[in-house]
């Protein structure tokens, strides 16, 4: 189901167990497509990013994360307002 508190999703590529970050990704922007979606990892990503989301190569300086989930934060609004009728 929809939850309109979850506006950005930040995942590590690799993640333990039967999915990746790149999988879950691609989940959750088929699911849920106004749902900002930034991932992580040591190494360039081996597949492509869902549309729309972001890709932060460790290392990365604190304010690098912070102004990539602000961006996700502000395009993700339009789209709750329009689709999910959300307040923000």
């Amino acid at each position: 189901s929809a939850r309109q508190d979850v506006r950005v999703v930040f995942t590590d590529i690799n993640m333990p167990g039967a999915i990746n970050g790149l999988d879950l990704a691609h989940a959750v922007k088929a699911n849920w497509p106004g749902t900002g979606v930034l991932l992580t990892s040591g190494a360039p990503p081996q597949g492509a990013l869902p549309a729309g989301a972001r890709f932060l190569q460790k290392p990365f300086m604190p304010m690098v994360l912070v102004a990539a989930v602000q961006d996700l934060l502000a395009e993700a609004r339009p789209f709750a307002r329009s689709v999910l009728g959300a307040p923000l």
